[in-house]
This record gives structure tokens, C-alpha cells and sequence, in this order.
């Protein structure tokens, strides 16, 4: 946390435009601040602390380290060396035209989390740790392979399918980390990001991609809620009964 170490130690904080981003204030907990990766006593800080849940919580299978929400990614040359040098065009506007460039950090991110999960390993050789493929670091990596306790969690909208451009760009990245990551997870985007969620049923954008994402072995799942259960309620039930079983029906599901 920034108000812990902010002060005291900048250099754990993400150099972004020749400047720590270590100031507590203003912090809301989610958004910014992100670590500089590549820090040594950033990985050990990180280690103590998972270690620490699962002394405390033996019961729990994994623990969450992805980074923070937002951009703000650690920009210093250590950081920077872990990276391919691609970059991924974002933010498409369909009036414009515009986009914008960001690089792709998805290396030095796995490398962060392996370091962690190699230094839980002798101590909870059992329990996994949790990373968000997501925002810079969606794109499987090139350079490193993810360790066996990590678990992948790509962030997915099967909302956005309509689009096959769309829908390629998401198979095809959930199925080249298929290929490198053992434990594969889904982080699904079930509202529209406000209040009040909008009805969008999609059965038919559902039913593939669950499917798919069984034979490729993923074996998580997770959906980003809402309010919005009075009038999308069939979405998490459909959701519900593929999982279950992914040969399944959406019409026979939906007539029922």
C-alpha cells in the first residue's frame, strides 16, 4: 500500500513519465499505484505476504495478485528489459477512428508472478496463485512460460462476439495461453459497466464460447455481477447450466 511504503520507499512504486507513482493521497485502493515489478524487494514483499494468507487461511486453494485497475505501468529500465517491445493498438473509435498504442508488458508480469510462486512453492507446494491476463498485459507472453501453480485468468466479453473481429482477437489469445499456462481461468464481463445494467441476453453468444473454452482446458470461471439480475437473469443461469455441462443446448435451455 502506498500509505506503508510510498514515503519511505518510492522505488517500489511504477516510474510512469520520469516519476514514482508513489503518493498515498488521492489512492482509492484499486486504481494506480501500480509496483514496479522487477523490484526485488517488491517480489519479496509480495511473497511474505502470500505466504502469510495461507499460514492464516489454510482453507483457501489460491490467492489474487494481479495489479491494480488502470494504466500507470512501471516504465523504469529494468521493467522495460523484461518486454518484447510489441505494442497493441486499444480504444478503437468508430467516428474517429482513432486508437491509441500501449505496450505489451504481459513478460515481465509472468516473470513477477513465477518469482512469487517459486518462493511459495517449498512452503504450500499445494496452493496457486491468481493473475488477470488484462489491459497491457492480456497477450500471452513470448519470452516466458507460465509457472505450474499460477493460474491465468484472461478477462473475456462474450457480449462483444457479435463482432468476429472481436471474437477471433479473444479465442485466438485464449487459446495460444492454452498453450503455455496449466492452470487456465476465465474472468467474464456479465454488466455494462453502469447503473442500471441494460437487458443483452445472449444465448447464442454464450454457448460457443463455453464450449470452446472447455476444449481448450479451461477449467474457472468467474463473471463480473450486477443489479442487473431481473432482466438478465438468463444469462447467468444459461451461464450456469453450460458450465455444468458445456454440450448442452442454449435453445433447448432458453425454450425450457
Amino acid at each position: 500500500a502506498p500509505s506503508k511504503y510510498g514515503r519511505l520507499h518510492p522505488e517500489y512504486f511504477a516510474l510512469v513519465k520520469g516519476k514514482r507513482d508513489s503518493d498515498p493521497a488521492g489512492f482509492d485502493g484499486k486504481h494506480g499505484r501500480q509496483p514496479c515489478t522487477s523490484n526485488p524487494d517488491v517480489v519479496r514483499i509480495v511473497s511474505e505476504y502470500c505466504d502469510r494468507f495461507f499460514r492464516e487461511h489454510p482453507g483457501y486453494d489460491a490467492f489474487n495478485i494481479s495489479l491494480n485497475d488502470g494504466r500507470g505501468f512501471c516504465e523504469c529500465d529494468r521493467c522495460r528489459a523484461l518486454d518484447t517491445g510489441e505494442t497493441q493498438l486499444e480504444g478503437y473509435d468508430p467516428e474517429t477512428g482513432a486508437q491509441a498504442r500501449y505496450p505489451v508488458i504481459t513478460d515481465r508480469i509472468i516473470a513477477f508472478a513465477n518469482q512469487v510462486c517459486g518462493n511459495l512453492e517449498r512452503a504450500h507446494p499445494s496452493k496457486k496463485l491468481i493473475l488477470f491476463a488484462y489491459s497491457q498485459y492480456k497477450q500471452p507472453p513470448k519470452r516466458v512460460r507460465p509457472h505450474p501453480n499460477l493460474i491465468v485468468q484472461y478477462t473475456m466479453s462474450a457480449a462483444m462476439h457479435w463482432d468476429p473481429h472481436v471474437a477471433g482477437k479473444q479465442i485466438e489469445e485464449v487459446a495460444a495461453w492454452s498453450g503455455g499456462a496449466r492452470n487456465l481461468a476465465i474472468y467474464e464481463y456479465f454488466i455494462q459497466g453502469g447503473f442500471p445494467d441494460l437487458p443483452r441476453l445472449m444465448p447464442e453468444l454464450l454457448q460457443p464460447v463455453v464450449r470452446k473454452l472447455y476444449d481448450l482446458g479451461y477449467r474457472h470461471y468467474q463473471t463480473q455481477q450486477g443489479d442487473g439480475y431481473a432482466i438478465n437473469g438468463f444469462n447467468y443461469y444459461l451461464l450456469g447450466r453450460l458450465l455444468w455441462n458445456p454440450s448442452l443446448d442454449a435453445r433447448r435451455i432458453q425454450a425450457d
